[in-house]
């Protein structure tokens, strides 16, 4: 598995994969891998497409500082259980390549104002999608997988 710590590596990968006409099926996370992440590896590889993995931590979906700088960051482990389900590449993009105007969201999802997460998390969806847009512009894959909770 290809480890990708910045945009550089990230557009070099690409370049490469665009002589070999690949499809990439994206699988955005935050890290601390589990059953659900590798099962949607695992349909991203049964469908032929190039498997890229992101983990990255995004600030903008939390609203308590404590529970950002606490989340679980167990990178060896991650690459492991990565790697044991044959994923092509792991890109760890940087605060500054997810947001290079400065740490905001953009205000993104108002029919979702007050209702599941985001009565308790104000805020919690436009960090989400804010992020997931970033990823989307700069992986701009063929296909994306999200697990059961972010569907």
């Amino acid at each position: 598995m290809q480890i990708l710590r910045n945009r550089k590596e990230l557009d070099h990968l690409f370049a490469r994969m665009r002589k070999k006409d690949l499809q990439v099926g994206l699988i955005p996370t935050m890290g601390s891998i589990h059953e659900g992440h590798l099962s949607l590896v695992k349909k991203s590889t049964q469908n032929k497409l190039f498997s890229l993995a992101t983990i990255y931590i995004n600030p903008t979906q939390f609203n308590d500082r404590e529970d950002y700088l606490n989340y679980p960051k167990e990178e060896k482990k991650d690459i492991e259980k990565l790697s044991a389900v044959n994923c092509d590449a792991l890109y760890f993009p940087t605060q500054e390549e997810m947001y290079p105007k400065g740490l905001k969201s953009k205000k993104t999802v108002d029919e979702f104002r007050n209702i599941l997460c985001d009565k308790f998390r104000p805020g919690h969806f436009d960090g989400v999608t804010t992020v997931v847009e970033s990823l989307l512009r700069t992986t701009h894959p063929d296909h994306v997988f999200f697990g059961e909770k972010d569907f």
